[in-house]
């Protein structure tokens, strides 16, 4: 089972989307950590080992540790996020 952590800041953001919508973004959160599918793109021109998932009109940027921990640091939508 894959092990979240949330920044504070992306916990508010992710209670702050609508609930149809958060809900996508955590479904394809856990797929991409079970099975490594997403629409992801490593970050260029960002601390190490950050990584973008897009999910529709919202992005997600995280960090997968070596003991498989995903940190989340952000989410928003793609307007907001690169800010």
């Amino acid at each position: 089972m894959p092990y979240f952590v949330w920044a504070p800041q992306a916990r508010a953001a992710i209670g702050n989307i609508e609930q149809p919508q958060a809900r996508e973004i955590l479904l394809a959160l856990t797929q991409y950590a079970r099975s490594g599918q997403g629409d992801i793109v490593p970050m260029q021109g960002q601390p190490a080992r950050r990584i973008r998932l897009r999910c529709g009109d919202y992005r997600v940027i995280f960090r997968k540790s070596n003991d498989g921990t995903f940190q989340i640091l952000k989410v928003g939508h793609r307007r907001e996020i690169y800010r």
